[in-house]
């Protein structure tokens, strides 16, 4: 249907509509010169007070990575916190760690699995989680950390554990371990 009918239809479905789900129907007069304004502006502001107001609520926890540290002898910490409204029961942290040239040389790494502690709702966990070999300081080099919590596998695509945010699971940190003569067009410094 199109046109002016389908214009006028429409409207009138509406009022029909309105009229016979809305209580607040009977707050808006028929001598009204805009009732039909009347019925939609009543029937918005309760629906609007519906949306805001969720039946069930699951509370779920959050985890994330809250923030990465290198030092400049090579010791990596992760922080991890729980910004949801549940605790979360014990969880692993994937890390892996590169230590490269500034040319790209390969110096070290390592990548680690650990086990988290259980986090209550807000809590925050922070650890050493390894150290990089740094052979000297008279070069600089660049330092790349991933950070992956709750980690995925196949049969787990979302983790072990249901959380509010899915998508905020994985962190990525770069800086540099300067030498004597600094090159600060790179990364900031660890």
């Amino acid at each position: 249907m199109s046109g002016p009918l389908r214009s006028l239809v429409l409207p009138a479905v509406c009022l029909i509509t309105l009229s016979h789900s809305v209580p607040a129907a009977a707050q808006c007069s028929l001598e009204e010169r805009y009732y039909a304004d009347c019925l939609l502006s009543k029937f918005t502001a309760e629906a609007a007070v519906m949306v805001r107001e969720p039946r069930f609520r699951i509370n779920l926890p959050n985890l994330f990575v809250r923030g990465i540290d290198v030092s400049v002898y090579g010791v990596v910490s992760v922080e991890v916190e729980n910004n949801g409204a549940a605790d979360a029961p014990a969880y692993e942290v994937v890390v892996g760690a590169y230590l490269d040239t500034v040319a790209g040389q390969s110096v070290d790494s390592f990548e680690t699995s650990l086990q988290f502690p259980a986090l209550p709702a807000g809590g925050r966990y922070e650890t050493q989680v390894g150290t990089l070999y740094v052979p000297d300081h008279e070069q600089d080099r660049d330092v790349a950390v991933v950070v992956l919590v709750d980690k995925m596998d196949l049969r787990d695509p979302g983790g072990q554990i249901w959380e509010t945010n899915e998508e905020d699971n994985i962190a990525e940190y770069e800086c540099r371990i300067f030498g004597p003569n600094p090159d600060m067009s790179g990364p900031p410094g660890c």
